[in-house]
């Protein structure tokens, strides 16, 4: 079988972010006042759009959250990444044997994320132009 391009998806798939993101989101949820542990992140959260999510918090807290809590999340975010990001097993070497075969990233990671990951992973040359964000 012959292809023309991969489109890679990226939280799970090349970035293993999907553990790390959860379990800061359980931290700060914890701190405003609802007690969360990774897996209620996992089943209260993951695969809503922020709106929701911020919602479902905001329902269990009896009352909105502070003002500065979703940048305070991405800030806290960025910053484990930074620290302890790894990658999808053999997801870099993959990437590499495609060698000049079309590839880019699809996501729905806000794009400063994903510049952020791709370079901790060392992949940020691998796809230069080709990163495609929901935002």
């Amino acid at each position: 079988m012959r292809y023309d391009a991969v489109i890679f998806d990226f939280d799970g798939v090349i970035a293993d972010s999907e553990a790390l993101a959860n379990l800061v989101l359980a931290e700060h949820v914890t701190r405003v006042g609802v007690p969360t542990t990774l897996e209620d992140a996992y089943t209260r959260y993951m695969g809503r759009r922020w709106p929701e999510v911020v919602a479902t918090i905001e329902e269990a807290l009896g009352q909105p959250l502070p003002p500065n809590f979703s940048e305070a999340l991405m800030i806290a975010t960025l910053k484990r990444f930074e620290s302890d990001l790894q990658e999808i097993s053999g997801a870099t070497s993959f990437i590499r044997q495609l060698g000049a075969l079309p590839k880019c990233i699809a996501s729905s990671s806000p794009s400063e994320r994903l510049s952020l990951c791709l370079q901790v992973l060392g992949l940020s040359n691998d796809f230069l132009g080709t990163v495609f964000s929901a935002d």
